[in-house]
């Protein structure tokens, strides 16, 4: 089952160049990158596998120059693209190269060639992902494939810290909103706070902290980062702080006591 998590665009693309740059050397090839500085939700293997098999597909059809994996902001979403400079894609083949088995230029099915199948998992990975996949590309010039992904607010530390080291930072809040699925969790996050002398409101889902009679008195936020439903941590943030009207100092809780500090 496919999630959904803050991945940072940039470390993901360092880290693809760095896992590719030695087939695009042997090619005599570059990749070159374009920095974004973008947080957004995805499933993380998931979205490396589509950027993955783009960039190969990208260094398998490029004789000459490079790959391009770059990014452009738009008002509440990025769009990574990955442009080579190779054959391109006649108008006509365009409706079919995301097809199974379907391969440019390999008529006589080559098996030197690969079997055809990394553009139609990307195709299927987006689909279900529910993201938009472009294509773009003109023969004897290349062609650049783009996937539109929401942007999320950048956690203010991505390292890792513990609730109470987290709470000093959010200037001591006297009220704390707690979400969290599991009941055993909950009870022990609640009990940690109240020797700390807070006051906590608790809840199991996002729907009955929206709920809560008392919801003004709140002056921070704890969420476990994996809710009911689907629904992540960031997710449940956004909506409290626009039911409050309120921009509340909030944590997600990925794991035990670890937290980070959500923008």
């Amino acid at each position: 089952m496919l999630g959904r998590e803050p991945i940072d665009v940039d470390r993901l693309i360092a880290e693809l160049k760095t896992d590719f740059e030695p087939a695009a050397i042997a090619k005599g090839l570059e990749i070159r990158t374009r920095t974004s500085n973008a947080i957004v939700l995805s499933d993380a293997t998931a979205l490396r596998r589509i950027l993955g098999n783009l960039i190969d597909n990208g260094i398998r059809y490029t004789e000459r120059g490079g790959v391009l994996i770059g990014c452009r902001h738009r008002t509440d979403s990025l769009l990574i693209c990955v442009v080579d400079m190779g054959c391109g894609i006649p108008i006509h083949e365009q409706q079919h190269v995301f097809e199974e088995f379907y391969q440019l230029g390999n008529v006589e099915r080559n098996r030197e060639g690969g079997l055809g199948l990394g553009l139609a998992i990307v195709k299927r990975l987006a689909t279900i992902m529910q993201l938009r996949l472009g294509l773009r590309s003109r023969p004897g010039r290349g062609t650049c494939f783009s996937l539109s992904l929401p942007i999320t607010a950048r956690p203010l530390s991505l390292a890792p810290v513990t609730v109470e080291a987290a709470l000093v930072n959010l200037q001591r809040p006297r009220t704390i909103i707690v979400i969290d699925d599991d009941i055993d969790v909950l009870q022990a996050m609640v009990a940690l706070l109240a020797t700390w002398n807070y006051r906590v409101i608790a809840s199991l889902t996002l729907d009955k902290a929206l709920a809560v009679p008392d919801i003004n008195a709140a002056d921070a936020l704890i969420v476990d980062y994996r809710l009911q439903r689907g629904i992540t941590g960031d997710v449940a943030i956004s909506q409290l702080r626009e039911k409050l009207g309120r921009n509340l100092p909030a944590l997600i809780v990925t794991g035990g006591n670890v937290a980070r500090a959500f923008s």
